[in-house]
């Protein structure tokens, strides 16, 4: 999401532990936070699971805004190539795992439904493994 540059990002949240001992990672994502002038603060690892509800967090959570998909009337307007369209997928990690894929295969864009489809939300963007981030999402109206 930090690369990526399609979500505004407000505060990137760091457990406190890894000031001492930090990670290549870690390391990684703060530098890059601190270049495109993100705000960083250190908290508990018990804060932080606190803040994301126990859900696993790496010792890294990203606050930013919520991704949206571009809003299409005719899916005829693309150009050539693969689309993967998604037709009541409502489980966000299956979602995440279709992103995933379509990404690894070159796909273009998914187009989802703008009813019955799995919200873009953290659990999506976790069980894509980034691609989310990198891959274009699409709401056909229908």
């Amino acid at each position: 999401a930090l690369s990526a540059g399609k979500r505004d990002i407000e505060v990137l949240i760091i457990s406190d532990a890894q000031t001492v001992n930090t990670s290549y990672r870690i390391t990684k994502i703060i530098n890059l936070a601190q270049e495109k002038k993100v705000p960083i603060i250190f908290k508990s690892k018990d804060n932080m699971s606190s803040m994301v509800q126990g859900q696993p967090h790496q010792n890294a959570i990203l606050k930013c805004s919520t991704l949206n998909a571009e809003m299409v009337s005719e899916p005829t307007k693309f150009d050539n190539g693969l689309y993967v369209f998604c037709d009541k997928i409502t489980d966000p990690q299956n979602f995440g795992a279709i992103v995933r894929s379509c990404l690894f295969f070159g796909a273009k864009g998914v187009m989802i439904s703008k009813k019955n489809s799995s919200p873009l939300n953290s659990t999506v963007s976790k069980a894509s493994s980034g691609a989310l981030e990198l891959m274009p999402i699409f709401h056909i109206q229908r």
